[in-house]
Formats: structure tokens, sequence, C-alpha cells
């Protein structure tokens, strides 16, 4: 990669390497005092008042920089609060793992801020660009630094003691600015980037659906059908089903009872006489795989009874759907098991649907993606803070072909 500047040094810092020979290597302490923020409750919210950043927010809300405030507090109770001034650094206290602990954000609020417990904030003493601080200070260098400063077991505490040793390289104040505002411009242009990626995703999971639906309640469009040697424009007929609409007028109505068998797995870790080693395919390997495959090597490892593997051993072409959810929208959700094995069993809030003659098994996995199958088993889920399927509701599902 070409170098920007005519010569570079070494910084004698392992997490930051070479930098511009004219840069400063500076220690946090050395560019400002440190003390903990304190405050009061999420109680305190209110619609308008002062805005109010929390420990939570570093994590989930602001990346480099506070622009905006989540929370904001009536100024009756600002004073329980610590106020931030505009630029200061703020790092969370305390984390789940040593990857995020310290995360922090460069306050660039001009208006009067305040923040709540669990927050640890450097003001800066002297002078530097609180865009490029922002940046620097949660770089990846730096958030390796912090890494290794947490401390505890199942909950990670840093404290200010250990981040006044985190060292950043320091440009002069004219060149922080400068490189703050590419920062600032580059990261807007990739963000964009982003959003306009994740609707095109969007757009193709919602094309795809469609397509889905279309093509499994009325048949393939025009141009394949004559590929296929079908007829490009069937006639229609009701199918006597709202889901389904019309349909293909040599197609025929069937209930998933009567074209496959339909069961729910209870096999999970819990210790029986006679248990034997397996692998179970669980709620989530079916939620966030298309395919099924027992050599992928990452599925539980469990115990069941023979009678238990017998009843609920895979085979290739069973179709598995999740069977409940605290989310309706995720009942129901299909998975095709494309490669099995002796010792690998379907576990618990799972379903099997085990497709027979007529219906083929890739078709039926098909079926239950789009609307007209899926939608029918959401609406048949019972239950109030969790969403369940009735086998029967499963079993009267319909399907054309």
């Amino acid at each position: 990669m070409r170098q920007s500047y005519a010569a570079y040094r070494n910084s004698a810092v392992d997490w930051v390497g070479r930098i511009p020979e004219h840069w400063q290597i500076m220690d946090l302490g050395r560019i400002g005092s440190f003390f903990k923020g304190g405050g009061g409750t999420k109680a305190d919210e209110t619609e308008e008042g002062h805005p109010c950043v929390r420990y939570g927010d570093l994590y989930t809300r602001h990346d480099f920089h506070i622009r905006e405030s989540r929370s904001r507090i009536n100024p009756d109770r600002a004073a329980v609060y610590t106020q931030i001034q505009y630029g200061d650094l703020l790092l969370a206290g305390s984390g789940e793992t040593l990857e995020e602990i310290g995360k922090s954000a460069a306050n660039l609020l001009r208006e009067p801020a305040f923040c709540g417990g669990d927050v640890v904030i450097c003001r800066p003493e002297v002078e530097i660009d609180a865009t490029f601080l922002g940046y620097a200070a949660d770089c990846a260098p730096s958030r390796h630094q912090k890494s290794g400063m947490g401390r505890g077991v199942t909950v990670m505490h840093i404290y200010s003691s250990e981040l006044k040793k985190l060292t950043i390289a320091v440009p002069p104040l004219e060149e922080q600015a400068q490189i703050g505002a590419f920062l600032d411009s580059e990261t807007a242009r990739i963000d964009k980037l982003i959003s306009m990626q994740e609707l095109l995703s969007e757009r193709l999971d919602e094309y795809r659906t469609a397509l889905i639906t279309r093509v499994l309640t009325k048949g393939l469009p025009p141009e394949a059908a004559e590929v296929a040697g079908l007829d490009p424009a069937p006639h229609l007929k009701d199918s006597g089903v709202a889901w389904l609409g019309e349909v293909p007028q040599h197609w025929r109505l069937h209930r998933l009872k009567h074209i496959a068998t339909y069961r729910t797995s209870n096999v999970d870790k819990k210790s029986v006489d006679s248990e034997l080693p397996v692998r179970l395919c669980n709620y989530t390997d079916v939620y966030y795989r298309g395919s099924i495959r027992a050599s992928d090597g990452e599925f539980m490892r469990a115990i069941a009874t023979p009678r238990e593997i017998a009843r609920f051993k895979l085979r290739r072409g069973d179709v598995l759907i999740t069977k409940d959810s605290e989310d309706w929208r995720d009942i129901a959700v299909p998975a095709l098991v494309v490669e099995s094995a002796d010792d690998f069993v379907c576990g618990y809030h799972v379903g099997i649907v085990r497709p027979s003659l007529p219906l083929d098994a890739r078709f039926a996995y098909r079926a239950m993606q789009s609307e007209a199958v899926n939608r029918q088993l959401q609406i048949s889920a019972s239950g109030v803070t969790r969403y369940g399927l009735l086998n029967a509701s499963v079993e009267n599902g319909r399907f054309a072909f």
C-alpha cells in the first residue's frame, strides 16, 4: 500500500505499530483527568429535558461519538447526575466480555448534558479534537488494549487506573480535525452503502417469498413452463382456501396428514436409563439453516434411549419445522434434511414432516416456505406469552399440487 507520509517511525507500542514521524504517542492519563459518573435511574427519564447518556447507550447507540441522546431527564433531577462537557470521552465501566469492555464515545453535544452511573469520564486537559479522540479511543488497537485491562469473572470491570494507560497516536491539532472530518465523511458513505444493501436484501427476500408462493400456488411462470414442456397458461380454479387462492385446474388440494407423517420430538439432554450418545438437531439449527447435514459437526451432543432414537432419527428428505416460539412469526420455519446418520436425532421444539408419495420432499420444503402454507400454520398457533403448534393444526395444513 502506498504510504501517505514521507517518513514513519516505530511507535514502540505493539498495538499501534508504525506511525507518521511527526505524530506523538500519548496515554489518556496525559490527555485528561478521570472521574466516575453517577446518577439516578431510568424512572427519571422524560420525553423532554436534558440529554442523559446511560451506560447501556454506550453499547447500543453510540459508535465513537455521542451526537444525540435517546434518554432525557427532567431538569429538576439533573442535580443527582454527573454533568458532561463537549469533548468528554465516556467509557463503559463494565461489560459481559473482555472484547467489549470499556466501549467509548466522545461527547459532541453542545447543550448541557449528563450521564448515569457505571460510566468513566475522561475530561481532556490538553487541546485535542473531540471527533478525532472519539475515533482514536475506540478503534481496533485501542479496543485490544482495553480488553487486556478488564477484571472480573461473570461481569468484567475496567477502572480509571488502567484506562489512564491507554495509548493512542496523536497528530498535530489541525491534522486531527482533518482526520476526524475525513472519517466522518467516509463512514457516513459506508453506512449509506450498508443501508442500501440491507434494503436490497429486504427487497430480494420479499421477492424470494413472493416467487416461492407464486410458483407453489400457480405453477411455473410461462417461460419456465415452456422449457419444461408444460402448459404455460393453465386454467385456474378456486382452491376454496383463502391463503391459496386460485390454483391450476389439474392440481388437487391435500391435507398434510394424507401425504406425510408428522411428529414432534421430546429428546433433550436429560439422563435416562440405557441412554446412547446422539447428535441433536434443535430449534436454532432449523431456524438458521435451510439445509441440514449430519456431517456439519456443529450439533449438540446428547443422550437418548434406543426407543427415542428409533422414533426420532432423522432421514434424508425430512422437512423440519420450528414448532414453538415467543414470536408467532418464528413459528413453522422449515429446513430440509439433505444428509442423515444413524446417531442424528431430532431434538426438542422441532417437528418432523416426513413426506410420502406423491409429495416430493423438496417441494414440501419449498411449500413450507411459501406464505400460502406457512401462514396457515402461523395463524393456527396458540398461546399467550409463547406460541406453539398443535399436531392437529399442522396435520390439517393444506397443500395444492
